[in-house]
């Protein structure tokens, strides 16, 4: 699927909506490393809730209170550029992490000469106090209360910035976060070797600190308890689908059973290998003064030294909320949920990842709102923007969990492919699309012999394909007639029964058309003129 800026959002990311620093930032990184939009926009996303979390919650009109924090996950083959895309978002979290570590070391110095200071002192008193209590001296509470002070000043070791792990256990990364530094990512762009390692040992704490529990005690048998406090955690995962899936099946399902993949929002972009410009590059996103994605770097560092300051002085995280109008649709949009997850009622088959979809909304907009504008109160735009975001997401991660139940019905696998045809016309022999090359390059739930030839046979019964495979090479080609009414037809992927439908109805309902009754909220401009943006503000829209 092209667009008016000239990419190509084959999977119909929602770039319109965004306000114009996040979506030129999107766009320059896009520009440079032409990896798929889907992955860019989650690699975004998490670095933003990673510089946030700590300094933010938000509190939604129902009372409840939600952290800044989101779990991601990005299933994409090897060769989609997951690593060199992950890293143009994660250096600035990393170079500001190592700056923190090295002022950390000076006052970890410090730290050492006063409690050498102090050992002394507190050694000599108790010997004192000794003394006095062995040749029967009664008055001692002058000792005792020079020593109760002394007890109560011991010097604190100072707190050490770690945001990001990747490799840690489940139990070293619950004991950081209670002794090292409160808010931190499991953050990975290879990560098969994480969720097979320990790292998702115990998913239970993982779960309530998605939930954003204030307090989280840790027992242990052979070691000191602990407890986390206002501890804070993002997860962004970027894994090939074959891994993942294993790692779902672990424990027959365990991960799903306990809620854990609910809470993620996944996506599973289409590759753009194979289709990518081959050219010198002069010069890097950051080098440009006047760059989108400097300015996103610039309030990426705002809001890590927002959480620095109140971590380090102790102060309760701050609480965005929703005006009055961003309210009353917000109230209304969990009302519809509610309804549609009842017995009977049009999500109900999609209950555990309805039940999430207020939260995620909630903690979308917070995050919007913290990159657009300076007011901490949520605006409708905002929530429309956040809407179209998790309506984009919701639907990648249903049309996941089909592929991984092999829920996918011969419609379902035609309205991909006819999909995928239709929005690369250049690829794998277009007009005449080779199905030799199909095999590899459609997307990934109908690769292969027995699925693709389901997807042909199910587009050539409803006159959508000519079937070229009694010649050789063998080819499809789209019917004229198809071109002609592409724009009518609508892939029902993920939703193929009747109940399906319901669904696909429900969430396009309740996420999308309730906002397009009014022109007054209409999507940021997409003016391709837009892409040129000038410095920003930290909070900042430069609207």
């Amino acid at each position: 699927m092209n667009n008016p800026f000239g990419v190509k959002n084959y999977d119909g990311f929602p770039l319109n909506a965004l306000p114009p620093l996040l979506r030129n930032t999107l766009l320059e990184v896009e520009q440079k490393i032409q990896s798929p939009i889907g992955l860019i926009a989650s690699s975004m996303l998490s670095s933003m809730a990673i510089a946030c979390q700590g300094a933010f919650n938000i509190r939604t009109p129902i009372g409840s209170v939600v952290p800044s924090s989101i779990f991601i996950i990005t299933v994409a083959e090897s060769g989609e550029r997951k690593s060199t895309t992950d890293k143009y978002f994660t250096q600035p979290l990393r170079d500001f992490e190592e700056k923190r570590r090295k002022h950390h070391s000076e006052k970890l110095l410090s730290f050492k000469n006063q409690k050498k200071i102090w050992s002394i002192n507190h050694q000599e008193l108790e010997k004192s106090l000794r003394k006095r209590i062995r040749d029967g001296e009664i008055n001692t509470k002058d000792l005792s209360d020079q020593l109760e002070w002394m007890l109560e000043n011991e010097p604190r070791a100072p707190l050490q910035m770690r945001l990001l792990y990747s490799d840690a256990t489940s139990e070293a990364l619950l004991e950081n976060l209670a002794r090292l530094w409160p808010s931190g990512a499991i953050h990975s762009s290879e990560a098969s070797t994480v969720i097979s390692g320990r790292t998702f040992h115990k998913l239970g704490p993982i779960n309530e600190l998605w939930d954003g529990d204030s307090y989280i005690p840790v027992d242990r048998k052979r070691s000191e308890s602990f407890e986390l406090k206002n501890a804070r955690l993002t997860i962004s995962l970027m894994i090939q689908p074959q891994p993942f899936m294993e790692f779902l099946s672990k424990k027959k399902g365990h991960a799903i059973d306990i809620g854990l993949t609910s809470r993620f929002m996944i996506t599973m972009p289409t590759s753009t290998q194979g289709y990518r410009k081959v050219e010198k590059q002069t010069e890097s996103v950051e080098s440009k003064s006047d760059s989108a994605f400097n300015s996103f770097k610039q309030i990426l560092e705002h809001w890590l030294q927002k959480s620095e300051e109140q971590t380090l002085d102790e102060v309760p995280h701050q609480e965005f909320t929703f005006n009055e109008d961003a309210g009353d649709e917000y109230l209304d949009i969990l009302f519809q949920i509610e309804n549609a997850i009842a017995p009977g009622g049009e999500f109900h088959q999609h209950s555990a990842i309805a039940s999430k979809l207020g939260n995620n909304l909630a903690r979308i907009a917070g995050l919007i709102q913290a990159f657009d504008n300076k007011d901490s109160a949520i605006t409708l735009q905002t929530l429309i923007t956040a809407s179209k975001i998790l309506y984009w997401y919701t639907n990648q991660h249903i049309k996941f969990i089909k592929i991984f139940k092999n829920e996918l019905t011969d419609e379902d696998m035609g309205d991909m492919l006819f999909e995928w045809l239709k929005n690369n016309p250049t690829r794998c022999g277009a007009p005449q699309f080779r199905i030799s090359l199909l095999y590899k390059d459609a997307p990934y739930s109908i690769r292969g012999k027995n699925n693709l030839h389901r997807a042909i046979d199910n587009l050539s019964q409803r006159g959508l394909l000519i079937d070229n495979r009694n010649f050789s090479p063998m080819t499809v080609s789209i019917r004229n007639h198809s071109f002609q009414n592409s724009n009518a037809f609508v892939a029902k992927d993920p939703f193929t029964y009747e109940s399906d439908a319901l669904g696909r109805e429900f969430l396009e309902r309740t996420l999308i058309t309730r906002f397009t009754k009014s022109s007054q909220y209409s999507e940021f401009t997409s003016k391709a003129a837009d892409f040129k943006v000038q410095h920003f503000e930290p909070g900042d829209s430069g609207v």
